[in-house]
């Protein structure tokens, strides 16, 4: 089903367009950042920043999906003509 309104589209689409720019933003500025040794204090245990990257990777993997599933929406409900 897609949406029946040219203004109902807009609005689904720039909410979309706007959660899609977030988690690209967290998954390529904010997470992957923090990958790196240098993004963090001197003092950090190198068995504590390894666990920090696990955990991370778990994150952009999320993002990943999101980003998926936030398009795939899109395709399907707002990049679809109006169906009568």
């Amino acid at each position: 089903m897609a949406v029946s309104g040219v203004g109902e589209a807009k609005i689904i689409s720039d909410f979309l367009s706007t959660c899609l720019d977030e988690e690209d933003k967290m998954n390529s500025s904010a997470y992957r950042e923090l990958l790196y040794r240098e993004s963090w204090w001197p003092q950090l245990k190198p068995d504590d920043f390894d666990a920090i990257k696990d955990r991370l990777k778990i994150l952009i993997e999320d993002t990943e999906r999101h980003i998926q599933i936030l398009t795939e929406l899109q395709e399907k409900y707002v990049n679809k003509p109006p169906s009568k």
